[in-house]
């Protein structure tokens, strides 16, 4: 089958879509290409894939808008960025979610922290001041 189409076996196994889509219209099309062409193309390369044409088209579909997980994570990670902005970088994923009320959404939290780099700031060592520069230190004895 790769070899009718001229690609290699390899990349037939990676196919995520093809060259043209099938929806182009007509004037979009280059030299020679039908629809029915398109469409025969997309038919042999789901043959060859074991893959359903109705399975593709929704596959192509749920791709064009993002599902509700998606859409959820957008808005947390929203909520993330402010919350970690009022804590002056300080909160990590623990703290980040007990103040946007979610705790048990700890690990999710992270990882979108982590796309969004978002790191805590770490505490300094405490450090005692000396204010008399003429200071001089003696050994007990």
């Amino acid at each position: 089958m790769a070899a009718e189409l001229g690609i290699r076996a390899p990349l037939l196994y990676r196919w995520a879509r093809p060259k043209r889509q099938a929806d182009q219209s007509k004037a979009e099309l280059s030299a020679g290409q039908s629809v029915e062409q398109l469409e025969a193309e997309i038919r042999r390369l789901c043959e060859a894939l074991l893959v359903s044409r109705s399975g593709y088209y929704d596959w192509k579909n749920r791709r064009s808008k993002p599902g509700p997980r998606e859409v959820e994570n957008t808005h947390l990670r929203e909520r993330i960025r402010e919350e970690f902005a009022r804590s002056r970088q300080t909160y990590g994923s623990p703290r980040i979610a007990h103040a946007l009320g979610c705790p048990g959404r700890r690990n999710r939290i992270a990882r979108l922290m982590r796309k969004e780099r978002l790191y805590a700031r770490q505490r300094s060592k405490y450090r005692a001041a000396i204010t008399d520069s003429r200071h001089v230190r003696t050994h007990c004895s």
